[in-house]
């Protein structure tokens, strides 16, 4: 039996680490260490082999037959291109620590130890939802673990818009940043866009990447807001990369 905690642990922020992956409001995402100038040169080598070959490519099952992390396209979603969401500071921004203007808290169980998580919703979430859900396939792809994000989306899809849910262990560990590789979820990559405020989640498919700020609680943030009229004309393009090339360069 699971043992519930009504006091802020002195560990929150170690639990935080554990379970929901951030970029911390005054850092990057990943914390680098000292690294010496060969293993830089091998990092970017290869990043750089595997934007050019467009990530891994679909994984193999242990029979040897193609794995995708999503299943085949329902009839109804076929002419629908793939949205791909990431969650924390993205959609929401969740601590450990009690938050007095939550939106709602959820309890996590970590070494039998319930612990209260809270959660504040980005401004204009729920319309955005609604308004993509029209027009894509959703999908909530985070590196954060399931037992925290799954009961998270659960809530937070109150339009339920949410087709396939996505959580760490369906990201590639690229030398300790996880890499959400869009190369294998079995979706044609002119048709899939990747909406994530940590540039290390999409380095393998810059070109298919709609950037967003880190959000925390500024209660006047309106990018999701302001996004929607630009998704909403993204949709209708032939090759979502043609469009999104260069990008991030002008966000």
């Amino acid at each position: 039996m699971a043992t519930t905690v009504t006091s802020q642990s002195d560990h929150s922020d170690d639990f935080m680490q554990d379970v929901i992956t951030q970029v911390p409001e005054n850092g990057p995402a990943i914390p680098m260490g000292v690294m010496n100038q060969d293993m830089e040169q091998e990092i970017i080598a290869e990043e750089q082999r595997l934007i050019q070959q467009g990530g891994n490519g679909i994984p193999l099952d242990s029979f040897g037959k193609p794995a995708p992390l999503l299943p085949a396209l329902s009839k109804r979603q076929f002419s629908r291109k793939c949205l791909v969401l990431d969650l924390d500071e993205t959609l929401v921004h969740s601590s450990f620590k009690m938050v007095p203007n939550a939106d709602f808290v959820v309890p996590v169980e970590i070494e039998g130890v319930v612990h209260n998580v809270y959660v504040i919703k980005r401004p204009g979430v729920d319309e955005f939802m609604r308004l993509m859900g029209q027009l894509y396939e959703i999908v909530v792809f985070t590196a954060s673990l399931n037992k925290y994000a799954d009961p998270v989306i659960d809530i937070l899809d109150i339009h339920h818009v949410v087709q396939h849910r996505l959580f760490r262990e369906s990201c590639y560990n690229h030398y300790g940043s996880y890499v959400k590789d869009l190369s294998q979820l079995g979706r044609q990559l002119n048709d899939t866009i990747i909406l994530d405020n940590s540039p290390a989640s999409y380095i393998f498919h810059p070109t298919n990447a709609v950037p967003v700020s880190s959000w925390f609680n500024d209660p006047h943030d309106t990018e999701l807001t302001d996004l929607c009229p630009f998704l909403e004309d993204l949709c209708h393009v032939d090759d979502v990369r043609a469009v999104l090339d260069g990008f991030i360069d002008m966000s």
